[in-house]
């Protein structure tokens, strides 16, 4: 906390972002983030690789996210919220300016200037507590809510297994200070768009299982994404991942044509965060993500394989 409080002290006009396909984490760690920084004096802007997804439209400050390929113009320094490496922003230019990681993930490339990384953490938002105190920060009504989010999302609604005491103490403090726990539920996980049903329906009808059914994949091409108008494909894998059986999963989705990103869900057989960090992703060792560019078929049968592997090396075959 000290070398990060030192890098933060001379620097200002800071790009914060985060990873490509922005979680409740990531959008409202970073979002509360810059209201620290405000509050001390500091500019920031948000940026994401692309549009702010409907769901967190609502987060407060969410009108100050700017969607772009490229790095602010008049941004001096980033601060990489939640991202385990330059790449996976999906912002260019970011890798040209002096930088501060800050990370809950066990796999990141330790790529900044500066790299803060606590894996005991539930969530990157509660690392940005810590930040926000330590620079004299007021926790106000707005950065609760951002940061119960943070809590709610990277802990699935308090059911994975980072969620621990550290985790539910922290989710009463934002109550505490003002997050409203029902309201927040209802925006994050309700009221969706009729597109986003439809898109489940398409992910959801090319379910195959493999590997004797330990393997559970679904598959979105790029033309789905045109015809719903819609790329929130949050939570989606965890379908596939609560069938009988299953150990692993996978959703591919192919964000444009040749490149693919893939969500990947463990019960614990494998650590997927491992695999992910192969193909330049991260995560956690039972929720991870990366991207991968090459023909369709191609990536999917690679990953299959590899993780066909892991899990009979696992289970002694």
């Amino acid at each position: 906390m000290e070398q990060v409080a030192e890098w933060l002290g001379p620097r200002d006009d800071f790009a914060i972002a985060s990873h490509a396909d922005p979680d409740g984490d990531s959008l409202g760690s970073s979002l509360a983030l810059a209201f620290a920084l405000e509050q001390v004096g500091k500019r920031s802007t948000v940026v994401i690789g692309q549009s702010l997804p409907r769901r967190y439209g609502w987060l407060p400050g969410a009108s100050r996210v700017v969607s772009t390929s490229h790095v602010p113009a008049d941004s001096r320094a980033t601060i990489l919220v939640e991202c385990s490496d330059f790449a996976r922003s999906g912002v260019l230019g970011l890798d040209t300016l002096e930088a501060l990681n800050i990370d809950h993930h066990t796999k990141n490339a330790m790529y900044a200037d500066v790299n803060w990384i606590d894996s005991s953490a539930a969530a990157t938002g509660m690392m940005i507590l810590e930040l926000a105190t330590a620079l004299g920060a007021e926790l106000t009504a707005d950065m609760a809510a951002l940061l119960y989010v943070a809590v709610l999302t990277d802990t699935g609604s308090f059911q994975h297994s980072n969620t621990d005491a550290r985790a539910m103490a922290f989710a009463s403090k934002m109550l505490a200070h003002g997050a409203k726990a029902s309201e927040i539920s209802e925006q994050v996980y309700g009221d969706y768009p009729a597109a986003r049903i439809h898109l489940l329906g398409d992910a959801l009808s090319s379910l195959k299982r493999i590997a004797g059914g330990r393997i559970a994949y679904m598959f979105l091409p790029f033309s789905a994404f045109e015809r719903r108008r819609t790329r929130d494909t949050e939570a989606f894998v965890n379908h596939a991942q609560g069938i009988d059986g299953v150990q692993v999963s996978l959703l591919f989705k192919e964000v444009e044509p040749g490149v693919m990103r893939i969500s990947i869900r463990s019960d614990g057989s494998v650590d997927v965060a491992e695999v992910a960090s192969h193909h330049g992703g991260g995560g956690h060792p039972r929720a991870a993500g990366c991207q991968i560019e090459g023909p369709v078929e191609t990536v999917r049968q690679r990953l299959l394989d590899e993780l066909h592997e892991e899990l009979d090396r696992g289970n002694g075959r």
